[in-house]
């Protein structure tokens, strides 16, 4: 299937239940015009959104909902698989992020009511703002994260 049709997917499911989300990640990199390969799909809800949409998707859930603490990222999350396309629905309220140079966790909030707009395969889409993207990116600074924000930066 691939990523257009993931990220229609979600989308529409996400409009229909009327959950307010913004795409975070790779997805967003790229939807704002960088050139990348996207494996996968972030969407950010609110905590309480998750269980919603896990109602909706359980039959698509590789993992989830759930708090997932890994290397780089502590938060509440629901893994899928939909059509071969990985997505992955973050709880924004309560994540975390990996400060990788000073070697903590810190907060990193995402308001779903400050994000832009880009269109994209014939939708209008929320994104998490480019500032924080770029900044997030450089907090937990993995070598793929860096060229992120090193191509998010000469975008306009």
């Amino acid at each position: 299937m691939g990523v257009q049709e993931g990220l229609k997917w979600s989308v529409r499911l996400l409009r229909k239940l009327k959950i307010p989300f913004l795409v975070s990640g790779g997805m967003a990199v790229k939807l704002y015009g960088v050139r990348r390969h996207v494996s996968d799909i972030d969407i950010e809800v609110s905590n309480t959104d998750l269980s919603k949409v896990a109602t909706e998707v359980r039959k698509y859930i590789k993992f989830g909902p759930a708090r997932d603490v890994g290397k780089y990222f502590d938060e509440s999350l629901i893994k899928l698989v939909y059509k071969g396309q990985e997505i992955e629905f973050g709880g924004c309220d309560s994540r975390k992020i990996f400060n990788t140079k000073e070697n903590r966790w810190q907060a990193d909030r995402i308001d779903l009511n400050d994000a832009t707009i880009k269109k994209f395969y014939g939708l209008s889409i929320p994104v998490i703002k480019k500032e924080h993207l770029i900044a997030y990116k450089k907090i937990v600074a993995r070598e793929k994260d860096l060229i992120d924000a090193r191509a998010l930066e000469k975008v306009r």
